[in-house]
């Protein structure tokens, strides 16, 4: 094993034989290792305290408990929009149903043969003279009746 390799492996949790066996022999090694050893004292974190292990511990529940929370309140909002969309469309369907109806009803159909055009700008080629125009006539209103 080379010193770089010893450098890797002793990133790890556990060494092997072989790192132990280089350790022994190689003072560049040896030197890394204790730097190593020296860093990682320092940035290791402080034990938690009781309250901070008492935080830790009820996180979980505290976490749940807001969410569920939060969940309650977006319920209620979905509720309140689902009632208004159905009011909307029970008035909607009020409307609708209360507004008048008006029948049509076609008195007459009168066949006339197709209209000779004057201009040659507005003959149109699909119509010949057997053609023939349909008429519809309405019924006529009661006085004071709007159409």
């Amino acid at each position: 094993m080379n010193c770089e390799q010893v450098e890797l492996a002793l990133l790890e949790p556990e060494r092997s034989p072989e790192v132990q066996a280089h350790l022994s022999t190689c003072e560049a090694c040896q030197a890394f290792a204790r730097d190593l050893g020296v860093v990682t004292e320092l940035a290791a974190l402080p034990e938690p305290s009781a309250t901070e292990r008492a935080a830790l511990e009820g996180l979980p529940e505290a976490t749940w408990a807001e969410w569920r929370k939060g969940q309650r309140s977006r319920q209620h909002w979905l509720g309140y929009a689902a009632a208004a969309g159905f009011g909307a469309l029970v008035a909607a369907a009020g409307f609708w149903s209360a507004r008048p109806v008006r029948e049509v009803v076609v008195e007459r159909v009168v066949e006339r043969p197709a209209v000779q055009l004057a201009s040659a700008e507005f003959e149109q080629p699909n119509l010949s003279p057997d053609d023939v125009f349909f008429e519809v006539t309405w019924p006529d209103l009661p006085e004071g009746e709007d159409p």
